[in-house]
């Protein structure tokens, strides 16, 4: 299998390619130049595998939640890719994402992971996700978008905090979902080589979309754009 993967939906951003089981990925932490970016780290890590866009069997993108450009380009950017060349696609949650880095750390039994992704405006993207090692992780409830005091949570035993919502939130996080400070990483961030290496695991048993069904998961149902002034008559 030879998978595409880009992820743009946070202040990093990455590109890899997943090829029967190896991965190349390029990663730049880089706000605000990820349109710049993107496209030349696909193309280096499609030369370093030696592989062409037509020899794809598909892209994986990061869908959301994430910071509203980022999660755009990133959608854009794949359809872009996936309508060129004839190519199906799977989104990969950016909160997944994070989850399943706890995975990759040499746990051997499964873990309660707390994914938070700062929102900014005073609130998070969270999703609680079960992690298993070798697995998909498994979505507990919803991933939704909350102030971090009003966050109300089931007692849950949570094992490991991942994101970037605990930086800004940390104190009210830990209140509420019990994790120890050893067990936090504030400064996880989405990757494209995780994308691609979650996209393999369920490419085959997973219904894959069609460049114009691929669609961006914000989770705020209102997205703020800045009002342009009316000329004064």
């Amino acid at each position: 299998m030879k998978l595409l993967a880009i992820e743009t939906c946070t202040e990093a951003c990455s590109a890899a390619v997943y090829v029967d089981g190896e991965i190349m990925e390029r990663y730049q932490i880089a706000a605000r130049q990820h349109n710049e970016l993107i496209l030349p780290m696909a193309e280096q890590v499609l030369a370093e595998a030696q592989i062409s866009l037509s020899q794809l069997d598909g892209v994986a993108f990061g869908c959301g939640p994430g910071a509203f450009t980022g999660v755009r380009i990133c959608t854009a950017v794949s359809q872009g890719i996936a309508f060129a060349h004839d190519l199906p696609l799977l989104g990969i949650s950016s909160l997944a994402n994070l989850a399943a880095q706890v995975a990759t750390s040499g746990q051997n039994e499964q873990q309660q992971v707390f994914a938070a992704i700062d929102a900014r405006m005073g609130e998070i993207y969270y999703g609680h996700y079960l992690v298993a090692p070798n697995s998909v992780p498994v979505l507990s409830g919803t991933e939704q978008v909350v102030t971090a005091e009003a966050l109300n949570l089931e007692l849950v035993n949570f094992d490991y905090g991942m994101g970037t919502g605990w930086q800004s939130y940390a104190e009210p996080l830990m209140a509420k979902t019990a994790i120890k400070p050893e067990a936090i990483d504030p400064n996880a961030l989405p990757r494209a080589s995780i994308t691609a290496r979650l996209a393999a695991m369920q490419w085959q048993e997973t219904t894959l979309l069609q460049p114009e069904q691929a669609q961006p998961v914000y989770l705020r149902n209102n997205v703020v754009h800045q009002k342009k002034a009316t000329p004064k008559s």
